[in-house]
Formats: C-alpha cells, structure tokens, sequence
C-alpha cells in the first residue's frame, strides 16, 4: 500500500544518505530515491511524465492538477505521519530527513498515489476492452496488484534505457537541466564570518522530546532571517534568529559579515532567558527617523523592540513599548501602515499555546 511504499521510498533515501555519508538525508539523497522507484521528469505545464527513458506508448503523463487534487486530502502526509515518524522514533540510527528532502518526500508519495489509480484504471479499462465487456468499469483489488506490478517492472525498464525517446521539454527547475549561461551558486558560509546554528530553546525541546522522542525534534524548523542596512553604509547587514536567541551581523561589502550582537546592544535580555523565543524579525524605520530599527516577535514574551540611534548601537525600549505578553504564542509579523497615518502598523499572527499543553 501506499504507507508501505513511502516507507521503502524513506530507506533507500537514507541509504543513499549513509553512503554519502551524510548525517541528514539530503534533497539529492531523497531525489536519486524517487527517480529511481518512480522515474519522471516535469514538463513546461508541471505536469508529471513517467518513465521518460521509455517510448512513447509506455509512458504515463499525469496533469499537474491531478496531482494538486491528491494533494489537497493530505494523503501524502499522513503516510509520513503513520510510516516514517515511528520508524525514526524505533530506530536510533535511522536519519532525519532535511526540510528540503522532506517536501521532495511527500511530493512524491503525492505522485506515486495518482500514478497508481492511473495505472489501475489503465488495467481495469484494457481489460473491458478485450472481453468486450458492456458493463461499467469496476476497479477490483486484482488490478491495483497489478498496477503496483506495472509499475515496478516499467521503472526497471527506464533504468535500463540509454536514450530518452521524445522527452518533452523540461522546465528549468526539472533535474539535469540548467539554463544557458545559467550562473551557480557556491556555498561560501566557512569563509563569510557567519557562524550561525538554529537550535531549538530549551523548554521548547524539551516539550517536544517528551511529546514525541527524540528523532522528531529535529523536524522543527529554523525563525526568521531579517536582511537590511542597519548602519547606512550601502551594505546589508543580517539578522539571524534562532531558538535560543540570534545574531546580528554586519555586512563587511566583500562577502564577509563581522559579528556585532554584542557591540550593538541588542544581546537577548535576561527577562527573555527562561521561556518563549524569537520568531520574526522585523528592520524596518517605526519612529520614523530614517534608521533602521528592529522589532522581534517573541513567542510566550513581550515583542523586543530596539531603535537604532544612528551610531552603530540600539536602545531597547522593549518594556516601554510594551507590546505582546507571556500568554501569546507569536509566531510570524508583518509591518505596514494598514490606516494610512503615515506610520508603521504591526500584525502579529499566533499558533496553538503548547506552553498550555495543546498542540499547534
């Protein structure tokens, strides 16, 4: 079934993962999995065609809104939920799967799931066919056997294939396809300056391990990155949130950024130490003086608030602004002048009180 396939689909993946030493599965460790058990490239429509190697009359092209709709049950997810969660939770030596592999995962089990009925109907439908059979088509468990049977031996044959017979054109995001004088990006972070790990806040990680164990913490994403020129000398500078605090750093104009929490005043206070943590930053000018303040949404806590005073540091006026409180889960924020009196405005969105027990 297909719980039982997104599972086989998970360990190949990590398989692949382990030999590529990896300690996460990786987009390319759970991608190199699914175009082996269900080969396909996506079209300039987004539409799935399977097994691309193949001619013609053996590939299966399946509409991207056929996909959207499987989507839309969440199928997908709940074979995650009932399949992958507690094979990570039973084995200690299982790997996590990054978020970027994770939505590869799901997507394809969304796939694999319309590819199935499609090949069921395909069976059930050529079988009426033959016997000549007047009745409407029923499909029986004896072709969705079947279908799953079709289905690997077709994948088979397209790993076999040299030549991709016909293949439509791919979008630029499809795998193995780059854009003319396409340009690449290297990844540069060990000589950048930023030395940056998001970790979840204690009481929050602690919540989570024994809610779920300790595999599923993992899954917890990273907050908010807010990017600007705090400093007004034409270079961005970044703020990076994390769960336990964050850093700000200053953009040096060669590719480098210099560490400046400290030195700027905006270290996590003391009274933001113990629970809740930051979510969403927002650089923005509120006072309306031409610099770029910061406001960070703080889950369980009072929203901190620093305005920029022109010289390389901040003013906290957390507490005189006085905005948020111990009982909000705040999460993301947008800042805007919503009534058009010329000054920023501020829409902070909440999620399930886990402090209180429930669940997002």
């Amino acid at each position: 079934n297909l719980r039982a396939w997104s599972l086989i689909l998970y360990k190949d993946a990590e398989f692949i993962a382990k030999e590529n030493k990896h300690a996460l599965i990786r987009p390319e460790d759970m991608e190199a999995a699914v175009l082996h058990l269900e080969p396909h490239i996506i079209n300039d429509h987004e539409d799935a065609v399977f097994f691309p190697k193949l001619n013609d009359s053996l590939k299966i092209k399946i509409e991207a809104y056929d996909m959207d709709a499987y989507r839309d049950f969440g199928f997908h997810w709940m074979a995650y939920q009932k399949m992958v969660l507690p094979y990570l939770k039973n084995n200690k030596d299982s790997l996590f799967a990054d978020p970027f592999a994770s939505e590869i995962f799901v997507e394809a089990i969304a796939q694999y799931g319309v590819l199935v009925w499609r090949m069921t109907g395909m069976l059930a439908t050529e079988r009426s066919v033959k016997e000549k059979d007047n009745e409407p088509v029923v499909l029986r468990r004896a072709h969705l056997r079947k279908a799953v049977s079709a289905i690997n031996s077709l994948a088979d044959l397209n790993a076999k294939a040299t030549v991709e017979e016909h293949v439509e054109t791919r979008i630029l995001s499809a795998p193995n396809v780059q854009a003319p004088d396409a340009q690449t990006l290297l990844e540069v972070d060990a000589n950048s300056g930023i030395d940056f790990t998001y970790h979840l806040a204690a009481w929050r990680k602690s919540w989570v391990m024994d809610t779920y164990g300790e595999k599923i913490f993992k899954a917890f994403h990273g907050t908010g990155i807010g990017v600007a020129d705090i400093n007004e000398d034409g270079i961005e500078d970044v703020l990076m949130l994390s769960g336990d605090g964050y850093k700000l750093y200053q953009g040096n104009g060669n590719g480098t950024f210099t560490d400046i929490t400290k030195k700027s005043g905006i270290e996590l206070p003391d009274t933001h130490n113990n629970i809740g943590e930051p979510f969403q930053p927002l650089l923005a000018d509120f006072d309306n003086d031409g610099k770029t303040d910061i406001i960070i949404t703080f889950s369980y806590n009072n929203h901190l608030v620093f305005r920029n005073k022109g010289n390389g540091t901040f003013e906290n006026l957390t507490q005189k602004v006085n905005i948020g409180s111990k009982s909000d889960p705040s999460v993301a924020a947008v800042t805007a002048d919503f009534d058009n009196d010329g000054l920023l405005d501020l829409y902070v969105t909440n999620f399930g009180d886990t402090v209180g027990g429930l669940k997002p």
